[in-house]
């Protein structure tokens, strides 16, 4: 293999491997964010705390659908434009 596509290579396994971390700090933050939701929850129990809780984990779940949606997408995206490059 060519010194040019070797670099190509290593390149987009960094932009691969950098997408995950990525992933991990989406899934990171949204199991942070429920779990206070489920802390708030469980340690007030009045109403207002209640909707707060839930609302803190429903925003924590929505970042996790995203954050996997984002990488998808993103991964494809960057398969698509490794191969343009190397056509």
């Amino acid at each position: 293999k060519s010194k040019a596509k070797i670099e190509e290579e290593l390149s987009e396994t960094r932009t691969l491997l950098s997408n995950e971390r990525t992933l991990l700090a989406y899934i990171r933050t949204a199991f942070a964010i429920i779990v206070a939701g489920v802390a708030i929850v469980g340690l007030f129990r009045t109403y207002t705390f209640l909707v707060v809780g839930l609302v803190l984990t429903a925003i924590g779940i929505l970042f996790l659908i995203f954050g996997t949606v984002y990488y998808f997408f993103r991964k494809k995206k960057i398969k698509e434009e490794a191969e343009d490059f190397l056509d």
